[in-house]
C-alpha cells in the first residue's frame, strides 16, 4: 500500500502544481502584426450563419442538428436556435446584456445550464475577449499567440496555426475548460471587403464541470452572410 501510495501522491501534486502555458516574449516589432491577426479572427458586424452539427456526449447516440444564428459583434448580442434537420425547433435562445433567455427548450435542450454553455461556446468562437488585458507572445512550439485575461472569460489564448488555421483555448483558473479548433472559409462566409473569414469548420471540446458533462462539437458552415439589424 505504501509503495502504491507514494506514486499516487507525486501524480497529484504534478496535476495541482499544473498551470497555464508560457508565452514566451516576441520581438516588439511583430507586437502590431499578431495582434490585428487575432483580431481579423472575430468577425465585425451582424452575421446569421447556419451550421450543420454533430455533438458527442456522454450517453449520445449521435446525429446531426441544424443551427442558426445571429450575432451582432458591436452589440454583443445572440440569437440561436437549434432544429431537427426536418425543421423542428428544439431550442431557441437570446444572449443580451450578460444575460440569457431561453424561448424554447424541448428535453434534454430545455436546461438553463445548457442555453449558458451554448451561448459561452458561441461568444469563445465569435466575440473577441472584452475589458481584459492582451499579451502578445509565442507559445513553447513557437506559434504567435494573444493572451486575454478578462473577469468575465477567464484567460483566452487565440493562437494562429500554420495553414490559416487557429486556435482558442479558455481556461479558468489553470483548468482548461474548451478548446476550439477553426478553418477558415473558403470564399463564403466573407464581409464585402472580403478580409472577415468566417470558419468553414469549428471542433470544440469542452469540459464541462460538475453541472455539465464533457462533450465535442463539430460545425460545418452551411451559410453565412452580413445581416442589416437596423430595423430589429
Amino acid at each position: 500500500m505504501k509503495q502504491l501510495f507514494l506514486p499516487i501522491l507525486l501524480l497529484f501534486f504534478l496535476i495541482s502544481c499544473a498551470s497555464l502555458p508560457s508565452v514566451s516574449p516576441v520581438d516588439p516589432a511583430a507586437v502590431p502584426d499578431i495582434r490585428q491577426t487575432c483580431d481579423h479572427l472575430f468577425p465585425e458586424g451582424n452575421w446569421e450563419v447556419v451550421h450543420a452539427i454533430e455533438a458527442d456526449m456522454p450517453g449520445s447516440r449521435g446525429g446531426m442538428m441544424i443551427g442558426v444564428t445571429k450575432i451582432s459583434a458591436e452589440a454583443r448580442t445572440i440569437e440561436t436556435a437549434m432544429m431537427t434537420v426536418e425543421g423542428f425547433v428544439v431550442f431557441q435562445g437570446r444572449y443580451a446584456g450578460g444575460k440569457v433567455s431561453v424561448s424554447r427548450g424541448i428535453p434534454p435542450f430545455d436546461s438553463l445550464h445548457f442555453a449558458k454553455g451554448l451561448m459561452e461556446d458561441i461568444r469563445l468562437v465569435f466575440f473577441e475577449p472584452e475589458g481584459g488585458t492582451v499579451r502578445v507572445g509565442i507559445t513553447e512550439n513557437g506559434r504567435p499567440v494573444c493572451r486575454y485575461e478578462t473577469e468575465e472569460s477567464g484567460t483566452v489564448d487565440v493562437i494562429t496555426e500554420a495553414g490559416d488555421g487557429w486556435l482558442i483555448r479558455q481556461y479558468e483558473g489553470k483548468k482548461l475548460r474548451r478548446t476550439v479548433h477553426a478553418l477558415p472559409g473558403e470564399g463564403e462566409g466573407k464581409a464585402a471587403s472580403g478580409e472577415v473569414p468566417i470558419p468553414r469548420l469549428l471542433e470544440l471540446s469542452a469540459t464541462g464541470g460538475m453541472m455539465m458533462p464533457d462533450y465535442n462539437l463539430t460545425l460545418r458552415l452551411i451559410k453565412a452572410e452580413q445581416v442589416d439589424v437596423s430595423n430589429e
